[in-house]
């Protein structure tokens, strides 16, 4: 479903779709929030929703997605926190969170970077706290 030029918003019923392994509707024009719903998705693999117009913050709920191997949310206006919650997919191989507003890194998502093959988190505006 990517580079459709789908428009509109991702309902909450997509956590209908429990057998779902990819869900990709990358280079759209999507826009809203990211439902909470989408940790009903056990099953998905890769959860590309990158270049839309996606707005709010990441849900916690993406933590619940404990088969996600690929999660490339770039390129929206998501702002925020990335949640710690990630920190319970131990499948995940590409986080990709480039291009957004995220504001806050948690120490803890530096976890991730060891098991990582793929880390992408620039073009954000985190907030460091200051070097003495």
């Amino acid at each position: 479903m990517h580079h459709n030029h789908l428009t509109g918003t991702i309902s909450s019923a997509i956590s209908q779709m429990h057998r779902l392994f990819i869900l990709d509707l990358s280079y759209n024009q999507i826009s809203g929030t990211i439902p909470w719903t989408i940790g009903a998705l056990t099953q998905l693999c890769t959860l590309r929703l990158s270049a839309n117009n996606l707005v709010g913050s990441i849900p916690s709920t993406i933590g619940s997605l404990v088969s996600l191997m690929h999660l490339n949310l770039s390129d929206n206006q998501l702002a925020g926190n990335i949640p710690t919650s990630l920190l319970n997919l131990s499948r995940l191989e590409e986080l990709d969170l480039s291009q957004n507003q995220l504001t806050h890194l948690s120490q803890d998502i530096w976890a991730l970077h060891s098991r990582l093959e793929i880390m992408d988190l620039h073009g954000n505006l985190f907030e460091y706290p200051p070097l003495y």
